[in-house]
């Protein structure tokens, strides 16, 4: 199927009912040209209420080649974060993507399929909480349920706004060379409205309030705070949904003070993949009951449309039934994603919701990765 918009709407239409775009096989049409301008970002240190600004990183100061102790846990943070804060944030709004809204040119293709290589949870991790076990479905079924055994590469992102509101996100960690590395939405990091850096960022991995109710902790691996957040500059600027990405760079955390890949394992990535694809979905969605998003992590299911038809349409990702709301923002749709060992692929997360009110379609989308999410992985690693 071909995900289509119409108007302002999401719909999706299979091939078969496409009768007026069939194309002759002796067409062909030239991909554009790669606008490396579109990858540029922004990074800035992550500030907190406690007299720490944002200040700009750049690739004279950024700490690529820094020691350790570049990366203490900010204590204030830490301290700030109490089990109820953290329990009563409220999530941070998911976006609606329209046709009014700001799409890149630069949304398709823009090389050969390329992965960056996972890394496998510790030992420690897979024993405590393995990776989440997907309920079965049947073909061409979409699935959403609360996990119970939540992979701990997966997490919750807590942050305070702009207006000193405790909100929050979700992200997971990714695999590069600093092993530092989340990814979640842009917006979740740099709010447009107001101009304003998320303050006092910290990571929960498989966060879960009901472990309480048995006596555990609700944060099994700990927690770690953020060193540096990083955006595509066309995020900030132009407000572009197809660059609505963000990666930030971790302190030493957790319960043994150490990187966090080296700790829950971390994703691969996923760049200029092009086509339909099993997705697993994880998030914290609020707007999902028994138990309730805001303190239990849910997972999705099901076929995830992704098409580039002739170069006319963007290529962002789309799924319908799983309805995730404000909070599921910035969690990953993996592909490949092998439960019993936690490993899989991110092939886009969790940015925004489009509706079709004309055939009662709602569905949740992504931006597409291609060469720029490589540009601003690389960049990260330098932070």
């Amino acid at each position: 199927m071909i995900p289509m918009k119409t108007g302002s709407k999401l719909t999706a239409l299979s091939i078969s009912s496409i009768l007026v775009l069939s194309y002759s096989s002796s067409i062909v049409v030239a991909a554009p040209a790669y606008d490396d301008s579109t990858s540029a970002s922004t990074a800035v240190m992550a500030p907190d209420t406690f007299g720490k600004e944002p200040e700009p990183l750049s690739d004279a100061n950024s700490t690529g080649s820094s020691t350790e102790s570049s990366y203490e846990a900010n204590e204030d943070v830490l301290s700030y974060w109490t089990p109820d804060r953290i329990a009563e944030t409220t999530a941070v709004d998911i976006p609606e993507a329209t046709t009014s809204s700001n799409y890149s040119s630069q949304s398709k293709a823009t090389g050969p399929e390329e992965a960056t290589e996972p890394a496998k949870p510790s030992l420690e991790p897979v024993d405590k909480a393995a990776a989440a076990l997907v309920p079965e479905k049947t073909e061409g079924e979409t699935r959403s349920n609360p996990v119970d055994n939540a992979p701990a590469t997966v997490g919750k992102l807590v942050l305070t706004d702009s207006e000193g509101k405790n909100r929050h996100c979700s992200a997971s960690a990714i695999n590069t060379t600093t092993k530092r590395a989340i990814i979640t939405s842009g917006h979740c990091a740099y709010d447009r409205n107001k101009g304003e850096w998320a303050r006092n960022v910290v990571f929960i991995p498989a966060y879960d309030w009901r472990n309480v109710e048995s006596g555990k902790d609700s944060a099994p691996f700990g927690r770690w705070t953020v060193s540096s957040m990083r955006t595509f500059n066309s995020w900030i600027d132009d407000g572009d949904i197809q660059h609505d990405v963000a990666i930030m760079t971790l302190n030493n955390g957790g319960n043994e003070n150490k990187r966090i890949v080296d700790v829950v394992g971390g994703y691969g990535l996923m760049m200029n993949y092009v086509g339909d694809y099993d997705a697993t979905i994880f998030g914290y969605p609020s707007n999902k009951e028994n138990p309730s998003g805001t303190y239990s992590m849910w997972s999705c299911s099901g076929t995830a449309y992704n098409e580039n038809f002739l170069w006319f349409f963007n290529t962002e990702n789309t799924i319908q039934g799983c309805d995730f709301g404000g909070g599921a923002s910035g969690g990953p749709w993996l592909s490949e994603y092998d439960s019993s060992s936690g490993v899989g692929y991110v092939r886009t997360i969790t940015t925004n919701v489009a509706r079709s009110e004309l055939v009662g379609i709602e569905g949740n989308v992504g931006p597409f990765f291609n060469g720029d999410i490589k540009v601003l992985k690389e960049a990260s690693e330098q932070d």
